[in-house]
């Protein structure tokens, strides 16, 4: 499968959406996993099982606030793994099982580092 971000403007065309997806490899059998309901997705990155994926997500009324997430590539099981009120973005789950992400948390705006958590 191949994961991807599908943007596209709202319903009122007055902001961009972003949802995920995935997809056979050769482009078929297109698969919507999230919905612009639930927020706007980005960085989509694959557990080392290849059944999940983690990305993060901003939820609508929360701008600058981004959260990480993993989700089954069924659809089903959507968790929310951070909860600050803070800037993480871009996770990468590594083959170990962690996953790793950019955080202003705990620091100045804008000030990031690399934080990482343990998925069982």
């Amino acid at each position: 499968f191949i994961a991807f971000i599908k943007y596209e403007l709202n319903k009122k065309k007055t902001a961009q959406t972003g949802t995920l997806w995935i997809m056979d490899i050769d482009g078929g059998s297109p698969k919507q996993l999230t919905d612009s309901s639930l927020g706007y997705t980005t960085s989509p990155s694959w557990s080392p099982n290849s059944k999940s994926l983690v990305f993060d997500l901003e939820k609508p009324g929360k701008p600058s606030d981004p959260n990480i997430f993993t989700i089954t590539i069924d659809g089903d099981n959507i968790v929310q793994h951070t909860f600050n009120e803070s800037n993480d973005f871009n996770p990468h789950w590594s083959t170990d099982n962690y996953i790793y992400f950019s955080s202003d948390r705990g620091e100045a705006e804008f000030d990031f580092k690399i934080f990482r958590f343990k998925i069982q």
